[in-house]
């Protein structure tokens, strides 16, 4: 083993085991002063912001009109351009219900829709219509909202910030003239720490989504190489509470969660690569499991952007840089993995959209050589009449195993996705374990008894 950042490995072993016992310390004094477990999340206690297909907001999950959505950013038109297969049926097939169409090359706003629709997809438009062309699209079907700019806080100098608000509050007050309904927003990067928290927080405030990008996926400075997606203060855990924070329960939060690659020679100041199928699952659930209410996956492999995730393997896109054949192997093999979380997702989707539990007290403890003082986050929904679900997931690139201390007996507690029951009958109580390997994902269907 080499050592890492300067430290023999002795060092960081021990190191590990300070930070696990610390972990342990901040938990339980946590615990003492607010009377809630660190490791547990209870975002959209009351009401859970979402919309319904047409970007009007709900509060209540309602089986005929509620929309989890399901995007995929930047998408190129629906076509077969100089070789490579771009129909909109790929997205349909691994679960989307969702387009951000790219809004340059000469893809008009009328025929992104009228491919929205044959495909049986919302559309949120990546472009600022006005004037009649935004009378013409006011009353499409598909139409779900605009996005008046990526990425705000990077495209544009701090000191232009506040002009650029303005801006967009008049391009929004044009639109709520036309579709009052219709959410037009800014998806901004995870900047909220240092000088662009301000700005951050003020964009989340001015849309009428709450929605964020937050690519954790790049080794620079991430704590022992991408040791943790919490070891940051702008990491996802983090700022998706905030956003959830923010939306004070008035407006849907979205997270665009990062399954890409770029070019990464020496030079390049942010060298993002490729998640593993474990932290794209993880990434996606730490985001719901702080508030998300919808989620984009950035990107599809295509002209638009590169490298990104594809239904089949691709090594050349002309025009664009040629992919290893790892890479094309990587982006077949992730497109399948955003297919498996869109169908858990929609099943989910009743319960992600209904209120946090907040009757039931549990607790979580860990054991093993933690990165972060929290490594475990959980969230607590009700599934059906009788029974709940738990998410949980684990952000370190550790091995550990949690315990659970419940207010009340379960009497039961199955995994959803990963296949048979994990817990036999005599293993159940008020409290349980369960383990984690690094970055892993856990979704348990738990059947409650009585008090204790």
């Amino acid at each position: 083993m080499l050592p890492l950042h300067g430290k023999r490995p002795s060092d960081l072993n021990l190191k590990r085991g300070m930070v696990t016992a610390l972990g342990h310390l901040v938990l339980f004094l946590t615990s003492l002063a607010y009377g809630q477990d660190p490791a547990v999340q209870t975002p959209h206690q009351e009401r859970v912001p979402h919309i319904d297909r047409q970007g009007r907001i709900l509060h209540r999950y309602d089986p005929e009109k509620s929309f989890f959505m399901l995007a995929s950013w930047g998408v190129p038109e629906s076509r077969i351009y100089k070789g490579i297969d771009y129909r909109w049926h790929h997205l349909v097939d691994a679960g989307y219900n969702c387009v951000w169409p790219w809004p340059m090359g000469g893809y008009t706003t009328d025929r992104q829709l009228s491919q929205a629709k044959e495909h049986g997809l919302q559309v949120v438009l990546m472009r600022r219509p006005s004037g009649e062309a935004l009378k013409a699209i006011a009353d499409h079907p598909n139409l779900m909202g605009i996005v008046w700019q990526d990425e705000p806080l990077i495209n544009y100098p701090l000191e232009q910030q506040g002009q650029q608000v303005e801006e967009f509050k008049a391009f929004r007050s044009e639109v709520k003239s036309i579709a009052p309904d219709l959410p037009v927003f800014v998806n901004t990067a995870s900047w909220m720490i240092g000088n662009g928290r301000e700005h951050w927080i003020r964009w989340h405030k001015e849309s009428d989504v709450s929605c964020h990008d937050n690519y954790v996926i790049w080794p620079k400075t991430r704590s022992l190489n991408l040791g943790s997606y919490g070891t940051e203060k702008n990491g996802i855990a983090d700022s998706v509470s905030l956003a959830a924070r923010l939306s004070e329960g008035r407006k849907p939060v979205w997270l665009v969660v990062g399954a890409f690659e770029t070019e990464h020679p020496a030079s390049v100041q942010f060298p993002f690569r490729y998640p593993t199928p474990d932290q794209l699952r993880s990434m996606v659930y730490t985001g719901l499991i702080h508030g998300a209410t919808g989620v984009v996956y950035y990107a599809w492999d295509s002209n638009v952007t590169r490298f990104g995730i594809a239904p089949q393997q691709q090594t050349e896109i002309p025009g664009r840089p040629a992919a290893t054949p790892i890479q094309a192997l990587q982006a077949e093999v992730l497109w399948k993995t955003v297919a498996q979380l869109n169908r858990e997702l929609r099943q989910l989707a009743p319960a992600l959209l209904s209120p946090t539990i907040s009757e039931v007290e549990y607790s979580v403890r860990f054991e093993g050589e933690s990165i972060t003082e929290t490594p475990i986050r959980t969230l607590l929904k009700p599934l059906s009449k009788n029974e709940w679900v738990l998410l949980m997931v684990n952000m370190d690139d550790a091995v550990l195993n949690a315990n659970l201390e419940f207010d009340r007996i379960i009497k039961s507690a199955e995994w959803m996705f990963e296949g048979s029951s994990v817990l036999k009958r005599e293993e159940v109580g008020t409290s349980f374990e369960v383990l984690f390997e690094p970055f892993t994902t856990r979704v348990l269907r738990l059947q409650p008894g009585g008090g204790e």
